[in-house]
């Protein structure tokens, strides 16, 4: 069962909420993720595609360079890689590319450890009030930093997305060229309601969902060093059988040692094969 009332697990929620709306959080995978995946990543390959084209085309211009380059590498982030990584598991390429499609080929996986994570991380509350206090203060700063990332991108993102109308220009968010012309109505609505839309939905939410979702496992695993790291200088202490009583409680597992010093053979045991699940 969840711990759901443990601070270092509440990590999780932000990551679940971005990644839910994009249909790709690892636990709830359904026969529509795949299609999900696809149609987003169509939407990078477009939005990225044009932007390409706009640069090599206008690649002697400084100015128009440095303006391209920062949209381009934002969006070959969520895109690139998953092309790549599909043929190559192990290949990694520029950061945004990569962290959508870490996600979904690596959704198993992740599903894996995030439901270790979830059920069989020991509760922050377990060695005490002194520790969780201090635990919990890690794990509220982590997740002050996740909604204050969240709050720029998107303070960010309106800024930038909206420029063009604040100006009344029929110029695009991102400077892309098109075989067409798009000046015109309703081409340039269309494609300029397509590139906010992939930009906040596709580009951002993954880039923070991703983000987080790393962001919460290492918060849950740094809680899980500290409370080993207290629990491993008990050993030897008269506390050991009550400690391991404890962990029983958690995990299920029975005090299979007989004879001298059993006890802290037990809880050594234990302390060793928590620290296997870490790594």
């Amino acid at each position: 069962m969840e711990r759901k009332k443990d601070v270092s697990k509440m990590a999780f929620v932000l990551p679940k909420v971005l990644l839910n709306i994009l249909q790709l959080w690892p636990k709830e995978e359904s026969r529509n993720t795949p299609i999900a995946f696809f149609v987003k990543l169509a939407l990078l390959i477009f939005l990225e595609l044009g932007q390409v084209i706009y640069f090599v085309m206008n690649i002697y211009d400084i100015t128009t360079i440095s303006s391209t380059l920062s949209t381009i590498s934002t969006t070959f982030q969520v895109k690139m890689t998953i092309i790549i990584c599909r043929l190559n598991d192990n290949h990694k390429t520029l950061q945004s590319i990569i962290k959508i499609n870490i996600i979904y080929v690596h959704s198993a996986r992740l599903k894996v450890i995030i439901v270790m994570a979830l059920n069989e991380f020991w509760p922050s509350d377990f060695m005490g009030p002194v520790l969780e206090k201090s635990l919990k203060m890690t794990s509220m700063f982590v997740i002050f930093n996740m909604i204050s990332l969240m709050g720029s991108a998107s303070i960010f993102a309106f800024g930038f997305l909206s420029k063009p109308l604040l100006e009344g220009s029929n110029t695009l968010p991102f400077l892309s060229w098109y075989p067409f012309e798009y000046q015109y109505s309703p081409v340039y609505e269309i494609l300029y309601i397509l590139q906010v839309f992939t930009n906040i939905y596709v580009v951002i939410l993954s880039i923070l969902g991703h983000d987080f979702i790393f962001l919460a496992l290492c918060i849950n695993v740094i809680t899980q060093y500290r409370l080993l790291k207290m629990i491993i200088g008990f050993t030897g202490s008269g506390n050991n059988a009550d400690l391991n009583k404890s962990l029983m409680e958690l995990d299920g597992s029975p005090n299979d040692q007989t004879g001298e010093n059993a006890e802290t053979k037990i809880l050594i045991i234990r302390c060793v094969i928590h620290h296997n699940k870490l790594l």
